[in-house]
């Protein structure tokens, strides 16, 4: 791969933007690596996929899939419907569900790619490629199939449109950038928060600012909101129950309490996600003088706004108590590309800085291979596992199937929906495995048939499993609740996680008596 000549601006011309004032790097050479890097890693992370048990979410996204909706508990319907079709091509195994990750990745890598090469050149378009792959966010993003898996390349992609719309007259480009937005939206909600993103790139552009009150800005939003249709429909019908909970989840239903330990928490997760080594150059990159004062000011501010705004807003939010690092995967996945705008330039002027950079992404990438190994190795399940979310699943559903057969379990109620989830997946048959319902919904399984619902017959006899004891709640909708001990799941042969199991007779409420709300 190339790492020389990266200073150099003597790229084969493009057309000059209209925006940024400089002509766009479109050497082929450094095109042919980037695709050739990319695609190499995407056959990678096609076998890779097929290594690894399903994490909890992942098989909860699979059971969406089986169940076709314009909605879900917590999320639009996009997740669902891409594993729907996966599964549909290759199957319902681990890389039956995975092996869209990998082809979004190569989406992903690209899109970065050529956003930096239109802002910058194609020499710094391979530096923020090598910073983008060699991130420990984006470790997981190739294999596992999670809902910033297509998110993020959605929001790539809206972004990759809006930059080609400012250098166009016609329509394209903008409702390109609105469908982009509309189609990441049905995955995660936060996509639309690009559109905040685009309105303050054009406000930072003096001679975009036009564009803020024209028609094509506006067809634009009108096209991304139809991507709230679907969930909006769905939660028309169901008392609007994603909103509050994604007030919950953000603790907006909660008096604003200052926690500067939960902000803490957030910084250090950011940095963890991004490496803290990228990290400090990224705020190098944005509080350097001569960042702003280059002649690359205005591609640092349009970046300034795809990136910075989401990570304030969930800063913001942490102090309130509630943060995950994975909540600004969006707006980090363009955090390279001002890294790299930052570097490319001194790259020949400053060896020892080159040799930092050149020894900071080989130590990365070196990261990410061990990353990689570990999973497949028993070193890292020890007392206490230090990896709990992946692996035992296929234990703990022979364990689970043995209970089965010695109690004459009839049906199975897992302990939390990750539990039921990756139970409905490994169990012999595929059997449908529900969670215990109470009075308000917690995830999708209260939308689904349930064991309350004329499911489980009040003469059947379940089983629960669950890594937390039974809830007292839950223990009284049953006539006989029997506890049978406890029991771990392994994995590498090394214990992982501890469950509990019970035996479940005599169901006392009736069908007619459900907690449940509207349907």
């Amino acid at each position: 791969m190339p790492t020389q000549g990266l200073a150099a601006d003597a790229d084969i011309p493009m057309p000059t933007s209209m925006v940024f004032g400089k002509t766009h790097g479109a050497d082929p050479r450094w095109s042919g690596w980037a695709l050739a890097l990319l695609i190499v890693l995407a056959i990678f992370h096609i076998w890779y996929a097929g290594l690894l048990e399903l994490q909890g979410d992942e098989a909860y996204y699979w059971l969406w899939s089986r169940r076709l909706d314009i909605g879900y508990y917590s999320k639009g319907p996009g997740i669902a419907a891409i594993i729907r079709f996966a599964t549909a091509v290759a199957g319902d195994s681990e890389r039956g569900v995975r092996w869209p990750a990998a082809v979004f990745s190569i989406g992903e890598g690209w899109l970065i790619f050529a956003i930096a090469r239109r802002l910058f050149n194609a020499r710094a378009a391979w530096l923020a490629l090598l910073l983008a792959l060699t991130a420990p966010l984006t470790w997981v993003g190739g294999f596992m199939m999670t809902i910033d898996t297509p998110s993020v390349f959605f929001w790539l992609l809206g972004a990759y449109a809006f930059l080609r719309a400012l250098d166009s007259d016609g329509w394209g480009w903008w409702l390109g950038a609105g469908a982009a937005m509309a189609l990441g939206a049905l995955c995660k909600f936060t996509v639309l928060a690009q559109w905040l993103s685009m309105a303050l790139a054009l406000a930072f552009a003096p001679g975009q600012r036009r564009h803020l009150a024209g028609g094509k800005f506006w067809a634009m939003t009108a096209v991304a909101l139809v991507g709230l249709a679907p969930p909006a429909l769905w939660n028309l019908r169901h008392d609007w129950v994603t909103l509050r909970h994604l007030m919950e989840r953000g603790a907006l239903d909660q008096p604003f309490r200052p926690n500067f330990l939960s902000l803490a928490a957030f910084i250090g997760g950011q940095i963890a996600v991004f490496s803290p080594f990228y990290f400090a150059g990224l705020l190098w990159a944005l509080f350097r003088r001569a960042t702003w004062r280059s002649d690359r000011a205005a591609a640092f501010r349009w970046l300034a706004a795809f990136v910075l705004p989401l990570p304030l807003f969930y800063a913001a939010i942490s102090l309130n108590g509630k943060s995950e690092p994975n909540w600004t995967a969006q707006a980090l996945a363009l955090a390279p590309v001002f890294l790299a705008g930052a570097l490319q330039p001194l790259w020949a002027a400053r060896p020892r800085l080159r040799h930092g950079i050149v020894i900071a992404i080989a130590l990365h990438a070196a990261l990410a291979a061990m990353a990689h190994i570990a999973p497949l190795t028993p070193a890292i399940y020890g007392e206490p596992p230090r990896f709990r979310r992946i692996g035992g699943a296929r234990s703990l559903a022979a364990q689970t199937e043995r209970w089965m057969r010695d109690t004459g379990a009839q049906f199975v109620v897992g302990g939390n929906y990750q539990t039921a989830a990756l139970l409905s997946f490994y169990l012999p048959g595929r059997p449908f495995v529900y969670v215990p319902i109470g009075p308000r919904p917690t995830n999708q399984f209260f939308f689904w048939p349930s064991y309350l619902d004329g499911e489980a017959e009040p003469t059947r006899i379940g089983l629960y499993v669950g890594d937390q004891p039974l809830r007292p709640d839950f223990a009284a909708q049953f006539e006989k609740v029997e506890p049978l001990g406890e029991f771990w799941s392994e994995h590498q042969g090394r214990r992982l996680r501890r469950f509990h199991a019970a035996r479940l007779a005599g169901l006392r409420t009736p069908q007619t008596a459900s907690p449940k709300g509207p349907r």
